[in-house]
């Protein structure tokens, strides 16, 4: 009796994590009409028509205008946080034909200084 009582503890935290987890992934689709779509959950689709994802909104911009970089970035159902897919909707929705922003750039690193370094020779004896 205490075994399947953990079984089906283990198995209501497992699903329920995983749940968790799925409703704080968002990508980017299209929807019935081909617009560029928010999607909220895992962009896959089990058998029955049962859907892991749902449509949080849409924006009047057809995935066939759009650069071969920003068409990639809509179909390629690529998982990103909340923030993330709705700044790239948003971008998309600003500068349609234009190409994806650039990634941030690297914090700067810190130079080594040393004896021989650039600019400056080693001594001989």
């Amino acid at each position: 009796m205490l075994g399947w009582v953990v079984a089906i503890l283990a198995a209501v935290v497992v699903f329920g994590g995983g749940f968790l987890v799925a409703r704080s992934i968002y990508f980017l689709g299209t929807d019935n009409q081909g617009d560029v779509a928010l999607y909220r959950g895992l962009p896959y689709q089990l058998p029955f028509g049962i859907s892991l994802y749902s449509k949080q909104y849409s924006i009047p911009v057809q995935e066939g205008t759009l650069s071969e970089e920003r068409q990639k970035a809509v179909t390629g159902h690529t998982w990103r946080g909340k923030g993330d897919a709705a700044g790239l909707v948003d971008d998309i929705k600003l500068r349609p034909t234009e190409g994806l922003p650039p990634p941030p750039a690297p914090p700067p690193t810190k130079k080594k200084s040393g004896a021989n370094s650039k600019g400056q020779q080693a001594k001989k004896s």
